[in-house]
């Protein structure tokens, strides 16, 4: 019964790193696109040596967590999942302090995609569960694709909708909750040439889309790497920013209001949510870096340091 909830808890927290949400209050209507600013959606980013600073004096606080596989806000807390620990270190914002390390069946961590009354879990093996918060228990089992086993698909609800980003087939899919169906299947290629086709930035705030990491061609078909914005309620693409050449990895993201944060590569980039342009980047510990953002606060969770950090640099 452990292994088989500690699978549950990684793909709950599978979520953040390539697709990241969004509007997820009932009622939410993105704002309307219109011209905030000169807009290239094919402009290369800026590399990291031309605007990378040390992290440095940035960090105010670090803590050791063994190989910590995420980092995560909720109920005025940091929590920090441990990979094969079955534990949940919990970190106090106001303290800075660890108040705790529980096991992670008890750990009180904010769960996945919620929504429409249900929990919705994108299973390993190209499924998505919608589960009863109330009695844990799988009311519906949608089929996603035929194929591939041990799929990292992630899922994310909005007003409108269930969206599963499909890994394995580079395929963003969308569920109807009111009949539990698969209702639209739309390539990664396609999302990206509405978001190039676009000629300016959508006004609104980070959190009122929908974000994709794309890491490289995953799905085949000659994918460029880059971020891409999507409308939570109809999955149209809006923009597109791609990674320059020297911007490797495939780190996650993290997203508030101003900005969406990136990891890769060594670094962790700014993007400013109103340009869509890289307006920052630091240098971080090699490895695989999660960011957070929360209490005023970048907070970066490094998996191969067993290292957190918490970062005075404006969120």
């Amino acid at each position: 019964m452990r292994d088989q909830r500690s699978r549950t808890f990684s793909k709950l927290l599978y979520i953040g790193p390539l697709f990241a949400l969004v509007a997820c209050q009932a009622g939410v209507t993105p704002p309307a696109s219109t011209a905030v600013s000169p807009f290239t959606s094919t402009a290369a980013s800026p590399t990291a040596t031309q605007t990378a600073e040390p992290l440095g004096e940035h960090v105010i606080a670090q803590w050791s967590v063994p190989a910590p596989a995420g980092i995560y806000i909720g109920s005025d807390s940091v929590w920090v999942p441990g990979h094969g620990t079955y534990t949940v270190t919990r970190i106090d914002p106001a303290s800075n302090k660890i108040i705790g390390v529980v096991n992670e069946t008890s750990a009180e961590q904010p769960p996945g995609a919620q929504g429409f009354g249900s929990l919705w879990i994108a299973t390993s093996d190209n499924k998505l569960d919608r589960v009863d918060p109330a009695t844990k228990q799988v009311i519906a089992s949608i089929l996603l694709e035929d194929g591939s086993q041990d799929i990292k698909n992630g899922a994310v609800v909005t007003a409108t909708a269930v969206w599963v980003i499909q890994n394995d087939k580079a395929e963003l899919i969308k569920v109807d909750p009111a009949t539990n169906r698969v209702v639209l299947k739309t390539p990664w290629t396609t999302l990206i040439d509405e978001a190039k086709a676009q000629k300016t930035v959508p006004a609104g705030e980070g959190t009122d889309f929908m974000w994709l990491h794309i890491a490289g061609d995953e799905g085949g078909g000659g994918i460029t790497k880059g971020l891409l914005r999507l409308d939570p309620n109809s999955g149209a693409g809006l923009t597109f920013l791609p990674w320059s050449a020297d911007h490797e990895g495939d780190g996650p993201i993290a997203i508030n209001d101003e900005a969406v944060w990136h990891s890769a590569g060594g670094h962790i980039y700014r993007i400013n949510v109103a340009t869509n342009q890289i307006d920052a980047t630091y240098v971080t510990d090699p490895g695989t870096v999660h960011p957070a953002i929360g209490f005023g606060s970048v907070w970066l969770a490094n998996y191969e340091r067993s290292l957190v950090q918490r970062l005075d640099v404006a969120p």
